[in-house]
């Protein structure tokens, strides 16, 4: 018993000692302590969406399915592209299908 707790010390001192390189995934964040845009703590507010605008709006044929005999059964549906303005005056488009 003695052995086992004497060889997981060993191990857990080892991974103290022994620094992997840094992995980095995705945006790095930081928080900043003092200074700001006069709100005092430093964290900014996450954008949000000021307004949504239609962009396009179409009507499209598309197979539903196909029948035993193998013809297939359309059907019209309409596509309509939005766009979101957000408060940092980026946007995004997104496209529904009705």
């Amino acid at each position: 018993m003695k052995k086992i707790i004497i060889a997981a010390a060993a191990v857990i001192l080892t991974g103290l000692f022994i620094t992997a390189p840094e992995a980095e995934a995705g945006p790095r964040f930081s928080i900043q302590i003092g200074g700001g845009h006069g709100h005092g703590h430093g964290c900014e507010r996450a954008p949000y969406l000021v307004r949504t605008i239609e962009v396009c709006r179409r009507c499209d044929r598309v197979v539903s399915y196909y029948r035993p005999c193998g013809t297939p059964v359309y059907r019209n549906v309409t596509v309509i592209t939005y766009r979101g303005i957000y408060s940092n005056g980026s946007s995004r488009t997104y496209t529904r299908t009705v």
